[in-house]
């Protein structure tokens, strides 16, 4: 069977991520279990977030963006899920992901 573009599965990493207190890392596996559409494992000193398609709702993103922004994640992995639909929104230069994001 022939796989579409958007049948692959992407996983990103969040290593050694730095929490402010035991229940700021309470906080953040809070909102990552909220995050429709995706799923996560810890492994060694990382998470792997695995998300099942190339395309993801603008609401998974802005959620991504906003996570990896609060707990200084590489936001350069979510580049990948930029596409016409949202490219206005996500490299808006004025919004506080956009450093990071562009690796600035």
């Amino acid at each position: 069977m022939k796989r579409e573009m958007n049948d692959l599965k992407i996983t990103l990493i969040a290593k050694e991520i730095e929490y402010g207190s035991q229940i700021d890392e309470a906080a953040f596996f809070y909102w990552i279990d909220k995050i429709e559409g995706i799923l996560w494992k810890g492994v060694h000193d990382s998470i792997h977030i695995d998300i099942p398609s190339n395309q993801i709702e603008d609401g998974t993103l802005r959620e991504l963006l906003a996570l990896f922004y609060r707990y200084k994640i590489d936001s350069q992995q979510l580049t990948q899920f930029i596409n016409d639909s949202n490219r206005s929104w996500v490299l808006n230069k004025h919004a506080y992901w956009y450093s990071g994001l562009m690796g600035l």
